[in-house]
């Protein structure tokens, strides 16, 4: 088989016309009149996953920070006055937003290559202009009452010499074609850099001295580069990297292009540019920039987009695992969970010993889903909390509303975990990870000292020794689920029997007998519900079969959560002391070796356990259980 596939993945189409015969299909609507920020629009919405937004799987936890991005392009796509703002990302470093402008570009790319994405220009125009500028003043009125096409710009110096002096002056015979966008080409990028290196050139272009020898003005058209940033980015976006470190001279042609959609081009007069301005900034430099009174100008033409940490640990999870990419080695289970962890934690605002949300409540009240009933929908991860949204955004985000702004970046953590990994070999458990944290956190990388941090381990480690206790007890109990289905009916009649007062054949004797409300009880129990209580709450569990049955779901014995945790806590509970005598035997008997082995498989075979830390969780729970540390 050849390879000529490879090549026309980037195979174009060469389409060009006339003026007029582009403003006829324009008409017709065969190709839409779009102005930059409708376009990025469009781009994005093809781009659409999961979730109704863009970059499913490649930008995680901004969920927020993209609606109100999306919703922005909209207002400026239906020509509201938010199209002369400076979009301005801030967050702390780290936070995806570089991540996010770079996907835009290369969305912007993509989009242009597809049939729907046509977009097209005056040939050979620097500036990659807009064909329908060429359409004469006198007729714009009528076209946009017969057809609502609205033309607001005009032609560049370039276009308009070239008009007189190539075209006869005839703007039907202004030559069309097809571009495609490409860093540089619809793609401008102004980076702040250092003051002492920061030229207006960068944003603007400068005299071409071939240019300026052929025609002999500076002021003449053709005798200007028009390689500036502000020009080059015409019909798509300019990023604007640590605007906030610019020069006041060169902000002042960020003001003028944001206001006025026109750049200031030395020389030869105010250019009209079509563009979507997207700069991003830490919270530190625009802090400094906001307290300024000379920058209230810029302030005025700036919409800021708030892009903090991620600061739900399944979210933050996911972030690792698209900057690991493929890991030269095996993460054990929950290796990422406790690094994500510690991230988070770090992330939070300081609180008071009293504080109605302590670091870990929080953490999982920021892991929680909200449903649309406002309450959280993954309450079977342990590391959320049952709650309403409401307590969350009354309570939660009111009083902390620095959370998420400073803390440890994504990079360090994955540096760290990338490090522990090559040193661990084949495999890094979360007790070696939380070994190198430890030992690799320096004073001033955070606000936090070196022994805030290790709090944060150690609350991380005491849920990961929860779930380990949890873990264990499962994998010693291979008829859990027949086990816990026995219970889980049993608990359904004699509830239903005790709720309607009636009493219940025995299967053995067939006599007649009262719910055994002592088993009852000790269910209930398990999650604290006490005995005033215990009617409403079988009701309840009662009506939540019910609507389960009616919808023709399956009745589980795991399908109300609350029960699902009792039914587990008491099977454990009776396995508990057969569990710690085999784990923790010096010298196990045939019996115990054979019972051991058949726990390490149902770690490998599905809990995503390698040989390697299946081994070390058992010797880890074995000595936890020799001191009598599990529960």
């Amino acid at each position: 088989m050849g390879l000529e596939w490879v090549w026309k993945a980037h195979e174009r189409s060469e389409e060009r016309m006339t003026l007029a015969e582009y403003l006829e299909k324009v008409v017709r609507g065969e190709i839409p009149h779009r102005g930059a920020h409708r376009y990025l629009l469009d781009a994005l919405e093809d781009e659409v996953g999961e979730g109704g937004l863009p970059f499913a799987g490649k930008i995680v936890g901004a969920e927020r920070q993209l609606r109100e991005f999306m919703s922005i392009l909209r207002a400026g796509a239906l020509g509201q006055d938010v199209r002369r703002r400076i979009i301005l990302l801030v967050g702390p470093p780290g936070s995806a937003k570089s991540t996010f402008v770079y996907l835009l570009k290369r969305a912007l790319e993509r989009y242009s290559r597809t049939p729907k994405g046509a977009i097209y220009r005056i040939a050979g125009c620097p500036i990659n202009e807009d064909p329908l500028r060429g359409v004469p003043d006198e007729a714009r009125p009528a076209l946009e009452v017969q057809y609502g096409i609205r033309i607001e710009q005009h032609l560049c110096p370039v276009c308009a010499h070239r008009l007189e002096s190539e075209w006869g002056g005839d703007p039907s015979k202004i030559p069309v074609e097809r571009f495609y966008i490409t860093d540089g080409v619809g793609i401008g990028v102004f980076a702040a850099g250092e003051p002492n290196t920061q030229d207006a050139s960068h944003l603007i272009g400068a005299v071409s001295l071939s240019g300026l020898r052929t025609y002999g003005s500076e002021s003449h058209p053709l005798a200007w580069s028009w390689d500036g940033a502000l020009l080059r980015g015409n019909r798509g976006i300019v990023e604007l990297v640590e605007m906030l470190k610019a020069k006041p001279e060169l902000l002042h042609y960020l003001l003028t292009t944001a206001q006025e959609r026109q750049v200031p081009v030395d020389r030869v007069g105010f250019v009209d540019v079509d563009l979507v301005l997207i700069a991003h900034t830490n919270y530190s430099e625009y802090n400094r920039f906001w307290r300024e009174p000379r920058n209230e100008a810029i302030r005025d033409r700036t919409r800021v987009v708030e892009w903090p940490y991620v600061l739900r640990i399944r979210d933050e999870e996911k972030v690792y695992d698209i900057m690991l990419g493929n890991p030269p080695g095996h993460l054990a289970p929950w290796t990422k969970t406790l690094a994500a962890g510690v991230a988070v934690l770090s992330r939070l605002q300081k609180r008071s010993s009293d504080s109605r949300f302590p670091p870990m409540a929080s953490l999982k009240l920021y892991n929680n889903v909200w449903g649309p009933n406002g309450y959280p929908t993954n309450t079977d991860d342990p590391l959320s909390v049952m709650a309403t949204k409401e307590e969350f955004e009354e309570g939660l985000v009111k009083a902390y509303p620095e959370d998420g702004k400073k803390g440890l970046s994504p990079r360090v953590v994955v540096d760290w975990i990338s490090s522990a990994l090559v040193e661990a070999g084949k495999c890094l458990n979360p007790i070696a990870l939380a070994h190198k944290i430890r030992t690799s956190y320096t004073e001033g990388l955070t606000e936090w000292s070196k022994g805030d941090i290790e709090g944060f381990i150690g609350l991380m480690l005491n849920e990961y020794h929860n779930y380990l206790d949890k873990l264990i007890q499962r994998a010693f109990t291979t008829s859990f689920e027949a086990e816990a289905e026995h219970y889980w009916r049993k608990y359904l009649e004699h509830a239903s029997a005790a709720v309607q007062g009636r009493k219940i054949q025995d299967p053995v004797t067939g006599r007649w007998v009262d719910p055994d409300t002592k088993f009852l009880r000790r269910l209930e129990e398990a999650i604290g519900i006490a005995q005033p209580a215990a009617d409403g709450f079988r009701k309840e569990v009662l009506a939540h079969v019910g609507t389960i049955s009616v919808s023709g779901g399956s009745v589980r014995w795991d399908s109300d959560p609350r029960m699902a945790k009792a039914i587990e806590k008491i099977i454990m509970a009776d396995r508990m002391n057969v569990i710690r005598t085999t784990v923790s035997a010096v010298v196990p008997d045939e019996e115990q070796a054979s019972r051991l082995e058949e726990v390490k498989r149902f770690l490998i075979e599905r809990e995503g356990y390698c040989e390697e830390c299946a081994s070390f969780v058992l010797r880890y729970y074995a000595d936890r259980a020799y001191t009598g540390a599990t529960s």
